[in-house]
């Protein structure tokens, strides 16, 4: 046969392959960083042993391909390898063989971690992946989390993702969705960033591979003679799954949990399947092959599909109608308040460690090298904090032994970030690192005279009801200047046993130090702080009291008041019965109770309580009311459980004045799940509100569905509002939540005596008191309503209460900030980018919604400290600051054009609102019932395609002239370069114009040059004449058929037709 015959056969074969639908095997091992075993356990036994059988797989054919997700399990067999191991590796990442997908530290929940924990989490992994190799993740990979926040596709978006797999949504809600071929659409979130849509694809029956074809769980091996059936059966699966979704591609994953330690035994049998599939293709018509997430989507979009837009969360997740996964929101409640104490400790560790650099530039060469060890060891307490992110980790659905694991990786995380925190500000407020100042602890009870420094580490100024513990009531407090400071003392309540509880109010200036001076003496001197008595009322012995520090009393008169707001308690239980808004003469019932559920059938991730939840027969509360200059206060006790009200009433700004501080010291019995509720008088019919951490997300009470299956996640509160009031609840860490008909419920402790089926295997018994901080704000339209962005600032104060320093030494009060931001613009992160300290990462945030204000806010960034050093070079970088965003020159209006993304999705005109609990269009009709897995049940940003950005060249942002430019919710991430003086303009617009470049740093900034590649095609003229024709000839039929592929169609559809779509 001739040249010409031959390329004629080979163009011919290659249309016909074309017009296949094509199924992308997706080989991968979904790894745990601790579930049923420790992350050490587990990486010893399982993962070590997968990734390095795979890696030589992946050497002995060129056709096999792995996708990877969890950077923290890929450390730690990487540093295993020698250098020439490693070279070789980083050639199967280059060439696109072995994909990162998501490459966070861990896989992360979306229920209970807080946004900016995830994007702390995001960047450790990314940083890691980018130092190492250079790339970075251009999809997520969230297929185990319980559910599916709208926060999700937000980040992703600003983490450069162009689409996402996700997994774990309502059972019912997947089989509609696969009815209507809705299996893939463009999801979109919460208003956080900008709210870009991000391309999302449901898997279609779990993680694991089609059942029947995991060769580890010890089926059937493919020979000569069974590889025949075997391909009909897979065939007959793969149809199957076809008809839910859109385009002719088709992803199927390849793996399960710690799957692929017989790497070999399972690309050997596919391997031979698809070989057998592709070689009879009028049998079978479709095609196989390996595929990673980037082969997969970019074929999807290719395709010219169009999809429909899907609007809201996936919350809750039910795997059938009896099993709702919505106990994890509040299951161990210590794990959930102990990642945002190590979030703010590490908060505070960041921003004083850049304090010390700016404001310090004299360090001699050994405070250099522990400077350097330092920021080693934050690297490792960020490590720590991220691993607990993980999706078993801090959802509390790990086995004890593994809980256990965490609480010392999260220990040792606090005294880390602790450390560093206090000995960068003893450098700061001291100008000694090693000066005789500590941290306050929780248990610190202080005597003598003591310098005490309060750090403010938000960017605003906070006023703040600061409470320590003395030991004696004979105490003054004064100012740096030596004022005298207001204060009132009196005898500890229930959460600090016999001392004394010191409280007075202070306005904490924005990324600052405050100091004041405590002196607690012997016996009582002028000017001291106004000793209280605090009032007594039911079940006290009077012979117990200490007669100068309580008195009981019969009866009292139940209410708290600052002048603005009047809290009345109710007399059997001291709860918050209502609260007056004095201004508008407006009364809020508020209703206050504490109850309980009762269930035999709850575990670590359901929530089956058996009927309504009772009241908690407590008996008559013992009261002890404290009534001073500074604060009104309660410290009520019900049997076990104890709970303290404050109300601030010395001079403080309006929300401070408006908002009730409640503590709460909860335990719980076997089989018993506490929660507290509000009943009050507000008309909101079934509508109430959960907070997702970065948006209030209205929830409708279904009275058709379970109790359990009206709990949302509230990383950050809840909130019921009619037309006239509102009440919102800010709280300290995630819990369920529910409402409706003027109720507000949150759950606060959780104790299952049994396993609920899910894989855990243990009960949850948790015998560990339980501390919730909550603070309540009431509003009316006849008073006073505070703007959105108010309301979120009040979220990061409860998340981030002031760092106190205690000493005998001098200290001096320091601002680090020396440009006053807006009140609406959150410094969400400031932390060093590198060991020497002299680049910092900033990320600032607008607070404001977009109903609020359409116009942007611009901010001089780089003037931040402009009185203590300059910041030059700044550039602007994804928000895990591993790739630079280019930047070509500002709009006419002020505004920054979008880069481009690399793949662009069809859209049709169907949108989907899963608000409200809404879905009807996605639910409506029949659904299959059943289980959801009942059925048969990188990844990199190239060069060049990080190059496609409209009309954008590369260039540094003009650090003197120019104003940024932050619309609504948006989030922008820039690093800078650190100089002990401010650089002179002319020399910055010198720099301007030049490509930087980073050097010394330990995270490489990756640049995207320009890349121009040329076809080579070797040959007889005659073939490439050939070939050019029938590629012209199959680019002509491409263009005709994608007008037939325009609309959405289903699998079944699509096969009908005459003409199938050529990729």
């Amino acid at each position: 046969m001739s040249a010409l015959s031959w390329a004629l056969v080979a163009c011919l074969a290659l249309v016909a392959a074309q017009d296949l639908p094509t199924v992308h095997i997706v080989p991968h091992s979904h790894c745990d960083p601790g579930w049923l075993e420790t992350y050490e356990t587990y990486f010893a036994g399982d993962v070590s042993t997968i990734l390095s059988n795979v890696f030589y797989e992946l050497m002995q054919d060129p056709r096999r391909k792995f996708v990877w997700s969890e950077t923290s399990f890929f450390l730690l067999w990487y540093e295993t390898l020698s250098t020439e191991g490693r070279d070789v590796f980083k050639d199967l990442v280059q060439s696109g063989r072995f994909e990162f997908v998501g490459g966070g530290w861990v896989q992360n929940d979306e229920a209970c971690p807080h946004y900016a924990d995830m994007i702390d989490q995001t960047t450790t992994g990314h940083r890691y992946l980018n130092d190492q190799f250079g790339v970075v993740p251009r999809f997520g990979w969230q297929i185990d989390p319980f559910g599916h926040s709208a926060v999700t596709p937000a980040l992703f978006r600003l983490f450069g993702y162009e689409a996402v797999v996700i997994n774990r949504i309502h059972f019912k809600y997947k089989a509609a969705m696969k009815g209507k071929a809705n299996m893939e659409f463009l999801w979109r979130g919460t208003q956080l960033g900008g709210n870009d849509d991000l391309f999302t694809h449901v898997l279609h029956t779990h993680y694991s591979a089609p059942q029947g074809f995991d060769w580890e769980n010890y089926v059937e091996a493919i020979t000569e003679d069974n590889v025949e059936r075997r391909s009909d059966e897979l065939a007959a699966e793969l149809r199957r799954r076809m008809t839910a979704y859109r385009s002719p591609h088709l992803l199927v994953p390849f793996g399960d949990d710690f799957k692929f330690r017989n790497a070999n035994l399972q690309f050997r049998n596919m391997d031979q399947l698809i070989d057998y599939i592709n070689d009879n293709p009028e049998r079978y018509q479709m095609r196989l092959q390996y595929s990673t997430l980037s082969d997969y989507f970019g074929a999807v979009a290719a395709s010219n599909a169009k999809f429909a837009t899907v609007q809201g969360d996936f919350f809750p997740y039910a795997d059938n109608d009896d099993s709702l996964w919505t106990g994890y929101y509040t299951t161990r409640p210590f794990l959930k308040r102990i990642s945002r104490t190590v979030s703010a400790a590490l908060r505070a560790a960041e921003i004083a460690f850049v304090a010390a650099g700016v404001l310090r530039s004299d360090a001699d060469d050994d405070e250099v090298v522990r400077r350097r060890a330092m920021y080693d060891d934050l690297i490792a307490a960020r490590r720590n904090a991220a691993l607990f992110l993980h999706h078993d980790g801090i959802t509390g659905t790990a086995r004890t032994h593994v809980v256990d694991d965490y609480m010392q990786r999260m220990h040792a995380a606090t005294r880390t970030a602790n450390g560093i925190a206090l000995r960068s500000l003893r450098a700061v407020v001291a100008d000694d690192a090693d000066a005789d100042i500590v941290m306050l602890g929780d248990d610190a009870v202080l005597s003598g005279r003591n310098v005490v420094g309060l750090c403010n580490s938000l960017g605003w100024a906070r006023t703040e009801l600061l409470c320590l513990t003395v030991a004696t009531p004979f105490v003054t407090v004064h100012d740096d200047a030596g004022a005298s400071v207001a204060a009132q003392v009196h005898i500890g309540t229930d959460f600090q046993g016999d001392a004394y509880r010191l409280c007075f109010v202070r306005n904490l200036p924005p990324l600052s130090v405050s100091v004041v001076v405590v002196d607690v003496a012997d016996k009582k001197r002028p000017g001291g702080a106004e000793h209280v008595v605090v009032r007594v009322i039911g079940g006290s012995d009077q012979a117990a009291l200490s007669p100068q520090d309580e008195v009981a009393v019969g009866d009292d008169s139940f209410i708290l008041s600052n002048g603005v707001l009047d809290v009345h308690l109710d007399r059997k239980t001291g709860l918050i019965e209502s609260i007056v808004d004095r201004a508008a003469n407006v009364t809020t019932q508020v209703g206050q109770r504490l109850r309980q559920y009762s269930t035999s059938r709850g575990g670590a991730y359901l929530f089956r309580p058996e009927g309504d939840a009772e009241h908690i027969d407590t008996g008559r509360a013992r009261v002890r009311l404290a009534r001073g200059p500074v604060s009104d206060s309660a410290a009520v006790t019900l049997g076990n459980q104890v709970v303290h009200i404050d109300l601030v009433k010395a001079s403080a700004p309006a929300m401070v004045a408006r908002r009730v501080h409640v503590r709460f010291l909860v335990r719980s019995d076997a089989n018993r799940e506490v929660v507290v509720r509000f009943d009050t008088d507000l008309a909101t019919g079934t509508t109430f509100y959960s907070n997702d951490g970065a948006d209030f997300v209205r929830r409708r009470y279904d009275a058709a569905k379970q109790i359990a299956g009206n709990y949302y996640p509230a990383v950050s509160g809840g909130r019921l509002q009619d037309r006239a009031r509102r009440l919102t609840v800010a709280t300290g860490h995630t819990s369920g939540v529910t409402g409706g008909h003027g109720r507000l419920e949150f759950m606060l402790h959780r104790n299952l005596a049994q396993d609920d089926g899910r894989g855990l295997g243990q009960p949850i018994i948790d015998q560990t008191p339980a501390i919730v901080t909550m603070r309540i704000v009431v509003e009316s339209t006849g008073s006073f309503v505070f703007p959105a962005d108010q309301h979120r600032r009040q979220a990061f104060a409860c998340d981030t209460p002031p760092v106190v320093l205690v000493g005998n030494v001098a200290m001096r009060p320091v601002r680090l900030l020396d440009m006053v931001l807006p009140a609406h613009m959150h410094l969400l992160s400031l932390m060093v980018n590198d060991a020497a300290g002299r680049e910092v990462v900033v990320r600032l945030e607008n607070l404001r919604d977009a109903d609020q204000d359409t116009q942007a806010t611009l901010l001089q960034v780089h003037n931040l400290f402009q009185d203590h050093a300059g910041l030059t070079n700044m550039r602007e970088t994804t928000l895990t600051t591993v790739y630079e965003f280019p930047r070509a020159s500002y709009l006419n209006d002020g505004y920054l054009a979008k880069a481009t993304p690399v793949l662009q999705f069809a859209r049709s005109d169907k949108l989907i609102s899963l608000v409200d609990g809404g879905g009807e269009d996605m639910v409506g009709g029949d659904h299959q019932q059943g289980k959801q897995n009942a059925e048969e049940e990188g990844v990199f940003i190239s060069d060049v395609a990080l190059q496609k950005a409209k009309g954008w060249v590369r260039r540094l942002l003009d650090d003197n002239s120019r104003a940024v430019p932050f619309l609504p919710r948006q989030i922008r991430t820039f690093i800078f370069e650190v100089s002990e003086k401010r650089t002179v303009a002319k020399e910055q617009n010198e720099k301007d114009a030049e490509e930087h470049v980073s050097s010394g740093s330990r995270i490489q900034i990756r640049r995207a040059p320009i890349e121009v590649q040329a076809l080579s095609l070797p040959g007889t003229g005659e073939v490439v004449f050939v070939v050019c024709a029938c590629l012209a000839t199959i680019s002509a039929v491409v263009l005709i058929l994608r007008s037939n592929w325009g609309s959405p169609t289903t699998w079944t559809q699509a096969s009908s037709k005459p003409e199938r779509h050529i990729v």
